[in-house]
């Protein structure tokens, strides 16, 4: 193996061996390994830690991160080797770590977290330590929704980031600054409560009139692929006063178990909190209909009525439109600061505990060196026997004790004090959804701002 690392120029300081002898035996060792089980076809695992561009972990935080990730897995007993792809740009262009990790355990037993369609468990696991260790998380299919099967949350997704499946409201919310629909009706408490009332009353009316006293409409899903245009197409949620900002009903589940879509109202089958919901059967007749086309921008004449005047109403002029990538970028900046400030406070913490643990030991001993020596000194001119010596003796021990108790006390209140004072100075920065927020209401503001004093200029004129 020292040769084969020699081509490929990589250094055995970026190995990290789990469970294994030596970096000379690491293959023999995984073979023998896969060996115990002759009916797994692929006995390795290749899983990849990728960390973002702008995060520089050590060594010895990446070897951690893929003890954390083994373990999380269930994985702490199995054979496996990292590999650290950290010299940066020189490899890749960000920080990552390949780990070869043999599914068949010691006692001759196949992981079920790595069978391929267990990816769930994966996915969670390195969001976990992503969380665990500060790193940044990319919400994934399954580490963003709530579910009986394999837990609460891990990440919260927003409306803009990541990329929705189409670009087209991720540029129309880019633009505007809109939230998405499952964000704005998820953060009304009321909805999901007058929601599931509907649901469990299996009453299609109720269910229409949540969304409407919203001002929002449901429609039949008119992007068929040559099937009819029915409940099984799927149902849109629509925005009566912007026809174009539309939603499918299903990315308003908060878990995987809701079956909150058209097929899952009219069959039933989802669950909420144990309860199983009804079906609401097919809708009466006239109820629901197909989604109109969403309003495309043409070449129109002036003043003349179309389309394009139409979507001109809700569309906001260019110098009015929230800049999402700006404020992300702001959000960034705004982390990567708090890291760094954070990490000059645990330095700073650091030292100073070192400082005062140094300070406080040598006043220990020389409490505890003084004591010793009055112990000796007593019993050489009394005698070792004498019950005076040894009332001294027990009376100035009990009075060291006291002494001694008083300056760990004082220790333990100096290093609280210390913490406290590093806890009160860290840095904290909000979640993107609340910066977003943030961002937003500070754009408004600006907008009506400059609106106000663009009419009060052009009324002196």
């Amino acid at each position: 193996m020292p040769d084969s690392l020699a081509r490929r120029d990589l250094d055995p300081a970026d190995f990290t061996l789990f469970n294994i002898a030596s970096l000379d035996t690491a293959v023999a060792e995984l073979r023998a390994e896969a060996r115990k089980s002759h009916r797994v076809k692929k006995p390795v695992a290749h899983l990849i830690l990728a960390f973002r561009a702008d995060e520089s972990p050590t060594r010895e935080t990446m070897g951690e991160a893929v003890r954390r990730f083994l373990e999380t897995l269930g994985l702490s007993e199995h054979k496996a080797v990292a590999v650290n792809h950290s010299r940066f740009p020189t490899v890749a262009s960000h920080y990552e770590v390949h780990v070869e990790v043999c599914k068949i355990g010691p006692d001759g037993r196949t992981a079920r977290s790595l069978d391929s369609w267990n990816f769930a468990y994966v996915e969670r696991a390195a969001a976990t330590v992503a969380r665990e260790l500060g790193f940044s998380i990319i919400p994934g299919r399954f580490n963003t929704l709530d579910s009986a099967v394999f837990g609460p949350a891990i990440v919260v997704r927003d409306g803009i980031l990541p990329p929705a499946k189409t670009q087209e409201f991720r540029c129309y919310a880019a633009q505007t600054g809109a939230m998405a629909i499952s964000e704005q009706l998820n953060a009304d408490n009321s909805f999901r409560e007058e929601l599931v009332a509907a649901r469990m009353a299996a009453d299609w009316r109720a269910l229409i009139e949540v969304f409407a006293t919203r001002g929002f409409s449901l429609y039949i899903n008119g992007k068929t692929k040559g099937r009819s245009q029915r409940l099984e197409a799927g149902l849109l949620v629509v925005d009566t006063t912007n026809p174009d900002r539309r939603e499918a009903l299903s990315k308003l589940s908060l878990t995987s178990d809701e079956k909150l879509s058209g097929p899952g109202l009219v069959n039933g089958g989802g669950k909420i909190d144990g309860k199983k919901f009804p079906a609401l059967g097919p809708p009466p007749e006239g109820l629901l209909t197909v989604i109109p086309p969403k309003i495309r921008k043409s070449p129109c004449a002036k003043g003349a009525s179309s389309p394009c005047a139409e979507k001109a109403a809700f569309e906001p002029a260019l110098s009015d439109r929230f800049d999402a990538a700006a404020a992300f970028a702001r959000f960034e900046d705004a982390l990567q600061a708090a890291r760094k400030t954070n990490s000059d406070i645990a330095t700073e913490r650091s030292k100073a505990i070192g400082e005062i643990k140094a300070t406080y030991a040598e006043r220990l001993d020389k409490i505890i060196t003084a004591g010793r020596l009055r112990r000796r000194l007593v019993n050489l001119v009394l005698g070792r026997r004498s019950e005076v010596a040894r009332f001294i003796n027990v009376t100035a021990d009990l009075i060291v004790d006291h002494k001694l108790e008083q300056l760990r006390a004082e220790r333990s209140q100096t290093f609280a004090k210390i913490n406290q004072n590093a806890q009160m100075r860290r840095a904290t920065v909000p979640r993107w959804i609340e910066f977003k927020a943030q961002e937003l209401d500070r754009h408004r503001e600006d907008v009506a701002d400059r609106r106000t004093n663009d009419a009060v200029a052009d009324g002196a004129l």
